[in-house]
């Protein structure tokens, strides 16, 4: 495994050495700030379509900044989960943790099956308020998006949860 430090937005995990990753922001202008995405080289990292900011399999990590009022962890926690159930279509949610840990702090995963044009895939996605762990209510959250590929999906889930066990929180380069 290697490591990657982001002093920038604070926060450190682990990689596959087998893996790449790309820094910045693929939309800018809307509410979702692409922080940096990480894929595995060859044929699991291959992108089938530009329209997609991530390959067969990725971990993205993003700010996501309420355009609305701040909400607490529960509050965006719920929201993103009830959104994920009132989809219309093939997404299926498997399971809601809200007492999950992101690095030291209080987070949420969700973890679902998508469809993306005629492919299957297993996302997690993994929440918490940001930058402070003890904030009350937020305007900015830290989203850990996972995406595999179904038939990757028995190898590259326990991975992606070694990558998000190892993620710990670190100073803020100002």
């Amino acid at each position: 495994m290697l490591f990657y430090n982001n002093t920038d937005y604070g926060f450190q995990l682990l990689y596959p050495q087998d893996w790449t990753y790309i820094e910045g922001d693929t939309e800018p202008g809307d509410y979702v700030t692409n922080i940096v995405i990480f894929e595995p080289l060859g044929e699991k990292g291959k992108h089938y379509n530009k329209k997609y900011t991530c390959g067969e399999v990725c971990l993205g990590i993003s700010l996501d900044n309420s355009p609305l009022h701040p909400l607490t962890l529960d509050q965006f926690s719920d929201s993103t989960h009830n959104n994920l159930k009132a989809e219309k279509g093939s997404d299926k949610l498997l399971e809601y943790n809200s007492l999950f840990k992101l690095g030291d702090k209080k987070a949420f995963e969700l973890l679902y099956q998508k469809k993306q044009r005629n492919r299957d895939y297993l996302q997690m996605l993994v929440g918490t308020a940001y930058p402070d762990p003890d904030q009350f209510e937020s305007k900015i959250f830290l989203v850990l998006q996972f995406k595999s590929r179904t038939k990757y999906s028995n190898e590259m889930l326990p991975l992606a949860k070694t990558m998000m066990d190892s993620f710990k929180f670190t100073a803020i380069d100002k």
